[in-house]
């Protein structure tokens, strides 16, 4: 006959909570609506994420500041 052992026991709760979580995913994926995405927001964004790139990054800056400092004190040549 079958024997019921502790590995057969783990692997068959592994298989039921992998299809449970499969079948659960695929089921809030199913019932997600998609958001309406208006123009405009877009291209606001888009604006935004430009003037953040042309300025400079806090650390950047303050790198920036050492390396001006230290030009001063250190003699030139």
């Amino acid at each position: 006959m079958f024997r019921t052992t502790a590995k057969t026991i783990i692997i068959s709760c592994l298989l039921l909570t992998s299809l449970g979580s499969y079948l659960f995913l695929n089921y809030q994926s199913t019932n997600q609506t998609l958001p309406t995405v208006d123009t405009t927001i877009e291209v606001e964004l888009e604006e935004e994420m430009e003037s953040e790139s042309s300025s400079v990054l806090p650390d950047a800056a303050i790198l920036m500041k050492i390396l001006e400092k230290g030009k001063k004190i250190v003699p030139s040549s």
